[in-house]
């Protein structure tokens, strides 16, 4: 029971840790598609004012749009490891709260150079 319990809590610990890092990706290709529509629009307005018909703007544009469809996967990619393991500690908490089994758990997490060490403090209090 305890390692389930500490398995859980660290699970979405160490989930929780990408937060930044999956909303970065997101502005990060978000800005990126929104320059290269500006600057495919901007290349073909310039063109078309030159008295040339190019698709190079239209190639641009499109990659922009890819980007900022890629912009999105980081961030559901996320929220769904996330939804899903507080779904499974939910579960869990809902069997211990039938027992009255109440816990305290902390969470440390030290990056080391090739992983993540995690050290836990679980108190478990049983009626």
């Amino acid at each position: 029971m305890e390692q389930e319990i500490r398995a859980r809590n660290i699970e979405i610990h160490l989930i929780e840790r990408k937060r930044f890092d999956a909303h970065g990706k997101f502005v990060l290709f978000f800005v990126i598609g929104l320059g290269l529509i500006y600057g495919g629009y901007y290349i073909g307005a310039h063109a078309l004012d030159s008295g040339v018909i190019s698709t190079v703007p239209l190639v641009i544009i499109i990659l922009g749009i890819g980007a900022i469809g890629f912009a999105f996967s980081p961030l559901n990619f996320y929220y769904r490891a996330l939804n899903a393991a507080k779904r499974k500690k939910q579960r869990m908490d809902d069997v211990l709260n039938i027992y009255h089994i109440r816990y305290n758990i902390g969470i440390e997490a030290n990056e080391g150079f090739h992983d993540i060490e995690v050290a836990t403090r679980l108190d478990i209090t049983k009626p």
